[in-house]
């Protein structure tokens, strides 16, 4: 993430998983919430799914773009892991 370039404004904080996948709720780091990030199936990675009314300006939507990217790429990468073992697994079996 870009904390480390840009001031930190949002949170993001870790919501129950769903059955395959994680949440996370954004929240500004003065409280309240500004949306969830989830999977989103049809695209096939992490998205931001925004409060209605919310208004948001450049280092706030780097911030959550950089978080869902680096979700996504984590996720697909923990999959493919899991993928590999499962092949060597069947592998040994037949």
């Amino acid at each position: 993430m870009r904390g480390d370039m840009y001031p930190t404004y949002i949170t993001f904080d870790p919501l129950q998983p769903a059955k395959l996948t994680k949440r996370w709720a954004v929240r500004p780091k003065d409280g309240g919430y500004l949306g969830r990030v989830s999977w989103y199936g049809p695209w096939r990675k992490y998205c931001f799914f925004p409060m209605e009314n919310t208004v948001y300006e450049q280092v706030c939507l780097r911030e959550i773009a950089d978080f869902c990217e680096t979700e996504t790429r984590l996720h697909r990468e923990a999959k493919t892991a899991n993928n590999i073992s499962a092949t060597k697994a069947t592998t040994f079996l037949c």
